[in-house]
């Protein structure tokens, strides 16, 4: 009992470190970056580059590249990071464009990448302890003043030490420091999540109900089912071969019941052989999405969100972040190739207006500074194209209307070929037009689909996509 009394002591003790340490640190950043806070980035690539130069002369205030390589390697990162986070969320748009700090939030990105959350093992980091580390930085890099094409600079290209999760005796790391009501009251954001979570809970249930019902009456219902109409057509030849009686009627019919017996046996071994196989994959993927899709949709709009970085005041246009944009693109895509409702589809109008806001992301001035946002723009954009030729979008609108019609089809197309003619600075990977799965999409289609491959190929080349240079 002394020990659990002294345990939940230190505990009290961390807590009160860590809050104040945090409170101390956002003191410190406001003051430390204040005088160089503004609405918004330098208007110009001069302007700018004048006010790196002048910046990178002035030393750091405090060297929270040092503290944050001595941190982890002490497994001390469960007090080091939520403070030093505190510290970088004040942080102007020029901060992070500077050598020295563009190296710590590369710091803190591999170790964000290298945190795994999972049950706790002997010499693992505890749970709760990983978790307010992984809370912490995810709200760190959601900051607009951090710039997007951090999260997209390969692991090899930058100098980053080994970040070592396993945890020492004497560290903190290892020691379950870390309880509910300290995490909610480090990321408040958190504690939203548990009005969320039983919604989402009752709405995935019935989702894969349904579709597992769906994909057992489909498979193993109609197979036994018309083993048993085989059956019961052979006992009825038989019959009228033997000339048998109502007796032998009897006889079938009993044998009928012996079969729908078996079969009941059999549907329900495999239906169960199917649910473990298949049923936590399924879950964990349709409780992926629908938090996410909630989470969108309880957030600002994406041009919000954008806060118009690098734009001039003058600027009017309300481009959504490439990497939001991706994200919807990628959800249009599993709509069409992954398990749904019969009522789940997209309208023609959202694929326009997704097309649209592509267009205005690509024109951004200045634009998209990693090329590899580009690049998967452009990969979803194509396998978006292959899924309009061969009808493959299920789309809401009337009882009669569940494929885009042709004009529709034709319209989203040319704004794919303007986007990847005009806006698109990186090669199209046109190739995946014909890979495997979308040439196989395309074998399976009616002969009107062949029209649209057709008319889209014939504008590829009318339009010079298809030459050597590209």
């Amino acid at each position: 009992m002394e020990s659990d009394v002294d345990w939940q002591g230190g505990r009290r003790q961390f807590a009160v470190v860590l809050l104040s340490l945090r409170l101390l640190a956002k003191f410190l950043g406001f003051v430390a970056f204040l005088p160089y806070r503004g609405p918004e980035p330098p208007l110009t690539r001069e302007l700018q580059d004048s006010v790196l130069a002048l910046r990178s002369q002035v030393p750091p205030v405090l060297d929270a590249r040092s503290l944050l390589q001595q941190g982890p390697r002490a497994h001390g990162a469960v007090l080091t990071v939520p403070w030093l986070a505190e510290f970088l969320s004040l942080a102007d748009h020029t901060v992070p464009m500077l050598d020295y700090y563009r190296s710590v939030f590369t710091l803190l990105l591999h170790l964000h990448r290298s945190l795994v959350l999972s049950k706790d093992g002997e010499g693992e980091m505890c749970f709760l302890n990983k978790l307010l580390l992984l809370a912490v930085l995810g709200w760190l890099f959601q900051i607009p003043t951090v710039p997007e094409d951090l999260f997209f600079v390969e692991e090899g290209q930058v100098d980053v030490f080994e970040v070592d999760t396993n945890t020492s005796e004497h560290g903190l790391d290892g020691v379950p420091v870390v309880d509910q009501h300290l995490l909610y009251t480090c990321c408040p954001y958190i504690g939203e999540l548990r009005k969320l979570l039983p919604s989402t809970v009752e709405f995935v249930a019935e989702r894969i109900g349904s579709n597992c019902v769906k994909h057992i009456k489909a498979t193993l219902v109609a197979d036994l089912v018309r083993q048993a109409e085989s059956l019961l057509q052979e006992q009825l030849v038989t019959q009228r071969q033997e000339g048998g009686g109502p007796g032998q009627l009897l006889e079938i019919l009993s044998v009928l019941s012996s079969a729908e017996n078996i079969a009941v046996g059999l549907a329900t071994e495999k239906a169960c052989t199917w649910l473990s196989a298949n049923i936590t994959a399924l879950i964990r993927r349709e409780v992926k999405a629908a938090v996410s899709h909630m989470l969108r949709a309880q957030g600002p709009e994406p041009a919000v969100r954008g806060d118009r970085r690098g734009c001039s005041p003058a600027c009017e246009h309300h481009a959504p972040l490439p990497s939001h944009l991706i994200s919807e693109i990628k959800d249009v895509l599993s709509v069409a190739v992954g398990p749904r409702d019969p009522e789940e589809g997209v309208s023609p109008e959202h694929l326009e207006q997704l097309l649209g806001q592509l267009g205005q992301t690509l024109q951004w001035v200045p634009p998209v500074p990693m090329p590899t946002c580009r690049a998967a723009s452009g990969k979803c954009s194509v396998e978006l194209a292959s899924l309009f030729v061969t009808d493959q979008i299920p789309v809401l609108g009337p009882p009669t209307q569940h494929r885009l019609e042709r004009g529709q089809a034709r319209r989203l197309l040319h704004m794919l070929l303007s986007l990847w003619k005009d806006d698109f600075q990186v090669p199209v990977p046109l190739q995946l037009l014909l890979s495997p799965r979308n040439v196989g999409l395309l074998a399976d289609t009616r002969p009107r689909e062949w029209d649209l491959l057709l008319f889209l190929l014939r504008e590829l080349v009318e339009k010079g996509l298809m030459d050597g240079k590209r």
